[in-house]
């Protein structure tokens, strides 16, 4: 790479980290205070908060990431512009394509990172994200629980402890269960703890104790066990099951998914999602190229920013009518996502024969 290429790489690439710095701070902003008021709910830690907003950035690269670059792009063509050394360059001799050599590699080198965050990091990253909140929520349940107090927190339950270390294990347990209306039942129990069953909901370890009932003809009940599991229904207390989602598969999870009659919509969309967003990147950093290398005019930057603004929009719109159409099975979920990509293509091929 000689000297000019060097040159404009390092130009375009300190633009596009400016603006994907921004684009990402500003969408990030509503989602971060929301995760705020749930860490701040639950007496989170500082390290867990920065972590959360961590592990939910990779989600919304794909959407700043071509959009970052396509501004990038222009603002460094554009300064390029009003300094006049594009028209040095373009008086030199060198044609268009020996100009966006250097701006194509930028371009390459962004599109292979939004590949790896649609397909690697997102996905990873916001089952993650999903875990520490659940964990969060499961440790706020554990806080209503005030030793030597009857505690009514729970629907259903009246449980008393009479005290708990810092591990999170209870010792001397009393638990009333009237649930059942038919047959209530009376719980001791030497030690017990939280944790989370394979379903996803928050469940009592006890040991050393015995468990209490009357029966529907008077009769009384002892049982006496060595470990015992309860089920709490805590409903929002107990957090999300910790089951993923299509969007949060991996590449081998998601193909297995497209091989499933019941998950094989649903995994073709999420296929063709993650690639289309993937592609576009580099389609609006190519667009960038013949509309920022023009001979760019004081008067002719604000027709200019208009159109990007008509582009944004309407490639917004179009794809988010495809996925909707795809969703509602009116569009096959190739033609949903491809068709504004395969349109916005089509206008960079037109643009760059005629700047060429």
């Amino acid at each position: 790479m000689n000297r000019l290429s060097r040159y404009l790489f390092t130009e375009c690439t300190l633009a596009f980290l400016a603006a994907l710095l921004i684009l990402t701070g500003l969408i990030l902003l509503p989602p971060t205070m929301k995760l705020f008021d749930f860490w701040a709910a639950r007496g989170g830690e500082w390290p867990t908060m920065f972590l959360m907003v961590w592990l939910a950035t990779p989600k919304f690269l794909a959407a700043t990431l071509p959009m970052a670059l396509l501004t990038g792009i222009l603002v460094a063509l554009g300064r390029l512009a009003h300094d006049g050394e594009l028209v040095v360059l373009h008086s030199s001799g060198l044609s268009l394509y020996q100009i966006g050599r250097p701006i194509a590699m930028l371009i390459l080198l962004v599109t292979a990172l939004s590949m790896a965050s649609n397909w690697l990091w997102a996905p990873q990253a916001h089952f993650l994200l999903m875990q520490i909140k659940n964990d969060m929520a499961l440790a706020a349940s554990r806080l209503t629980l005030k030793a030597e107090t009857f505690n009514r927190s729970v629907p259903g339950l009246i449980i008393y402890i009479r005290g708990q270390d810092g591990s999170g294990t209870m010792s001397g347990i009393l638990i009333h269960d009237k649930r059942n209306e038919q047959e209530p039942s009376t719980l001791l129990a030497r030690s017990g703890r939280f944790y989370q069953n394979a379903q996803g909901s928050l469940a009592l370890f006890l040991e050393q104790g015995s468990r209490h009932s009357k029966k529907g003809d008077g009769t009384l009940r002892q049982i006496d066990f060595a470990t015992y599991d309860m089920v709490l229904q805590l409903g929002e207390m107990s957090g999300s099951p910790l089951t993923k989602e299509i969007s949060e598969f991996t590449i081998a999870e998601l193909s297995a998914a497209i091989q499933q009659p019941t998950t094989a919509y649903e995994a073709r969309m999420e296929w063709h999602r993650r690639w289309s967003v993937s592609i576009m990147t580099a389609i609006f950093g190519l667009l960038a190229i013949p509309i920022g290398l023009r001979v760019q005019h004081r008067s002719h930057r604000g027709s200019q920013a208009l159109l990007i603004g008509a582009l944004l929009a309407g490639h917004f719109l179009l794809t988010m009518g495809g996925e909707l159409l795809a969703r509602r099975h009116i569009l096959d979920p190739m033609i949903g996502f491809w068709l504004p990509n395969a349109m916005i293509a089509t206008l960079v091929f037109y643009l760059g024969k005629r700047a060429s």
